[in-house]
């Protein structure tokens, strides 16, 4: 895709966003943190199996929609985690809470590109580039495998998320 198209396509994300926190703060105060951190890592979770299985599908908008769900739920889980740290620390301790939190979500997108880094690089799928003297010249991209592996373990994390939701007391 052009720098254009690949930013229009990842629009409805920032918009998710932009708009789901301020709902997700309304929702926590009407069902409790716990229940909202339960439904949205099940979406995430969800969500990351849609993105697994659409791998092979080749339709920009099916593509679109499932992240969309993905983003939903990760949405969530984020906005209601920091909310339900930062309403549970004393005030001694809020910077030492947040301060792990950002510390613990920094190792997370550090790790998530290492391993889809990883598998993107372990399954590689030729392409025929161009022939040169009657010889056929390849190049590699990253196989499908690499993304849908990619997909699963993200959903296995968000699954695990929401079990580990359970023992929310708020």
């Amino acid at each position: 895709m052009t720098i254009l198209r690949t930013g229009l396509t990842l629009a409805p994300i920032a918009l998710i966003m932009l708009f789901a926190g301020p709902l997700y703060g309304i929702l926590m105060n009407a069902v409790g943190y716990r229940r909202v951190l339960i439904i949205t890592s099940g979406i995430a979770a969800i969500g990351g199996l849609l993105m697994a299985a659409t791998v092979y599908i080749h339709e920009l908008m099916i593509t679109i929609i499932v992240m969309i769900i993905s983003m939903v739920g990760i949405a969530g889980m984020t906005v209601t985690r920091i909310t339900l740290l930062i309403s549970s620390a004393s005030r001694e301790r809020m910077a030492t809470m947040t301060g792990t939190n950002t510390a613990m979500r920094l190792m997370g997108n550090t790790l998530g590109p290492v391993i889809a880094g990883s598998l993107e690089t372990t399954y590689r799928t030729p392409l025929l580039a161009y022939y040169l003297n009657g010889m056929p010249i390849f190049y590699e991209v990253p196989g499908k495998e690499s993304f849908v592996l990619s997909f699963v373990i993200a959903s296995i994390t968000a699954f695990i998320v929401m079990i580990m939701s359970t023992k929310v007391t708020r």
